[in-house]
């Protein structure tokens, strides 16, 4: 029986992130990516002012909410894109996972 929390929780999270939380961890994980594994040019970073994920987060978190306002959430390719930036090397510019651009469909582009 210990097993059927487990299995509950790897099932709901497979469905995807909730619209209200995604914004925030898609932020955290794109810091994460960009500043710590230093993953985005430093003249973009520097630019920015991210200097650490404290400076990132609010910053890249509060223009990417801005930008996808009104859009169609899709919360599995949002799930998705969260476990593929886990994995995402750098060496490919700043090119996202394909997932990524699909968590958020905007009637004008992609959602990125």
């Amino acid at each position: 029986m210990r097993a059927w929390p487990i299995l509950a929780a790897l099932v709901l999270t497979a469905c995807g992130v909730k619209q209200d939380d995604y914004p925030v961890r898609f932020a955290e994980a794109y810091c994460e990516w960009a500043v710590v594994e230093q993953c985005v040019d430093s003249a973009v970073l520097e630019f920015n002012g991210w200097t650490d994920m404290d400076t990132c987060v609010p910053s890249f978190g509060g223009r990417y909410e801005a930008q996808v306002s009104g859009c169609v959430y899709d919360k599995k390719a949002a799930g998705k894109c969260l476990k593929e930036m886990k994995k995402h090397p750098c060496g490919d510019g700043e090119t996202l996972p394909e997932s990524c651009e699909l968590a958020y469909i905007c009637q004008n582009d992609s959602g990125m």
